[in-house]
């Protein structure tokens, strides 16, 4: 019996190796162990969890060849050992499914309709009603949970997930780090949650915790990077990037789309932006070219290289630092958005501005006095113009900008303002801030930074405009 076969002893360890690199994020590594391990004991007690795991690898990676081969084995298997078919059978099913060869998983359902105690069986039942968005039963659950197979108890994790019934996702997870402790499965679930979310913070600390726990696994380090990216942790992102890159991320265009990503934004704040300019575009076509290889959609990457393309054409030298005075009510949905929604905007402003200026977002503060010349102000964040304005029918200039940081709280400040003329009320009045006021705005992020690390990085990227030591 299928049950029967229990991990123990010195063979325990077998699988518990090739999982652990499957983990690990060394696929090729486990595929080469799982191999050499069947070919010398090719009755191992845990042979077919080892073939459940081969399965897994080579449809992870998209070997679809490889997995029609691994097929025909497994039914060469099956025919030699008649006590051992219905598993085979059912590990079969299992990467027909992988494979998407919808006829053959439509045979298989009539042929294991009565192998439903055999938990590949049931593991095969219960992913073709996940695909299909209907409830697994219970009973068959509990077969798979009483499992000694890695993916089984994954399975139940996933059917929970799918159907949103969060203590019993929990209760899976904990089985799991029971039965195979290193599994990344609480981390992987923290980090999705937080994504689902938009808690960029917290999926970044699990990213990092993930990162840690399997340090050669390059995909850690590519959800790192993007996190950080979200939260524009520039240097962050670069740091998890350039490390996805070294291992052997050169070909990989999810990895050369952030990382020339990453570098779009270094070139206002680096001083070798001409370098750093080229280095993006670099990355950012390399992608584009495996991509379209891949028959993938390229829309988003054509418009960061056109980006990046014209950027350098408009870029000024010598940027200029703009206040924006938005009304409150603009003030607070800026404020209580989610990064995201608020990563590239165009700002309605009564006059143009130049690809290349910063302009602080910003509000007065409720009660204050309108004749005094120092205005209490709400600084709620800080854009990078990223492109030519636009000027509308009615000369409101629609201006693309980039988000650079967007502080944990605002920066309260008293400025001296000059008259404000606001020519519409559909644009927000803006002015260039003179030394004196981009003076009292760095003594304040000076102040914010000495009591956060995090916050000094962020406003890291302001400190060439506002000379922050």
């Amino acid at each position: 019996m299928v049950g029967e076969q229990t991990t123990n002893g010195i063979e325990q360890n077998d699988y518990q190796t090739a999982l652990k690199n499957y983990w690990a994020g060394r696929r090729q590594t486990s595929l080469e162990f799982l191999t050499t391990t069947l070919t010398s004991n090719p009755n191992h007690s845990d042979m077919f969890a080892m073939y459940r795991l081969w399965i897994e690898i080579l449809s992870t990676e998209h070997r679809s060849k490889s997995l029609s081969m691994l097929l025909e084995h497994m039914q060469m298997r099956g025919i030699l050992s008649p006590d051992q078919s219905d598993t085979f059978a059912a590990l079969r099913a299992l990467a027909h499914l992988e494979l998407d060869e919808h006829q053959a998983v439509r045979l298989y359902e009539r042929s294991l309709a009565e192998s439903k105690d055999n938990p590949y069986a049931a593991e095969f039942f219960v992913a073709v009603k996940n695909r299909k968005a209907e409830q697994a039963d219970e009973e068959t659950l509990e077969t798979l949970a009483s499992s000694d197979d890695y993916f089984h108890l994954n399975r139940v994790f996933i059917t929970y997930k799918l159907s949103k019934q969060s203590q019993p996702t929990r209760s899976a997870i904990t089985l799991m780090q029971q039965r195979f402790p290193g599994t990344p499965k609480p981390y992987e679930y923290n980090l999705q949650t937080s994504w689902d979310t938009k808690d960029w913070n917290s999926a970044k600390k699990q990213a990092r915790s993930l990162a840690n726990l399997y340090p050669g696994n390059i995909e850690n380090y590519i959800i790192l990077g993007l996190c950080a990216l979200k939260l524009h942790h520039t240097e962050e992102a670069l740091d998890a990037l350039e490390k996805a890159l070294n291992m052997g991320g050169a070909h990989d265009p999810d990895v050369l789309s952030l990382l020339g990503q990453t570098y779009q934004r270094l070139k206002s704040s680096s001083e070798n932006q001409e370098e750093v300019h080229q280095f993006a575009l670099k990355c950012l076509t390399s992608a584009q070219r495996t991509l379209q290889r891949m028959g993938h959609d390229t829309t988003v990457l054509d418009c960061h290289i056109s980006k990046v393309s014209t950027y350098e054409e408009s870029y000024t030298e010598n940027p200029k630092i703009f206040l924006v005075r938005l009304d409150q009510k603009s003030y607070y949905e800026f404020k209580h958005a989610h990064v995201d929604e608020i990563d590239q905007i165009n700002i309605p402003l009564a006059k143009p501005l130049t690809p290349g200026d910063f302009c602080f977002l910003s509000a007065t503060m409720i009660g204050a006095s309108k004749n005094k010349q120092q205005k209490p102000l709400r600084i709620a964040g800080l854009y990078e113009v990223c492109g030519e304005s636009a000027v509308n029918q009615d000369g409101i200039y629609h201006t693309p900008c980039q988000l650079v940081h967007k502080p944990s709280h605002s920066l309260s400040i008293e400025i001296a303002i000059q008259n404000e003329d606001r020519r519409s009320r559909s644009a927000f009045t803006c002015f260039e801030l003179n030394d004196q006021a981009i003076d009292r705005i760095t003594e304040e992020i000076q102040f914010r930074t000495e009591a956060s690390a995090e916050e000094a990085t962020a406003w890291g990227a302001f400190a060439p405009m506002a000379k922050v030591s």
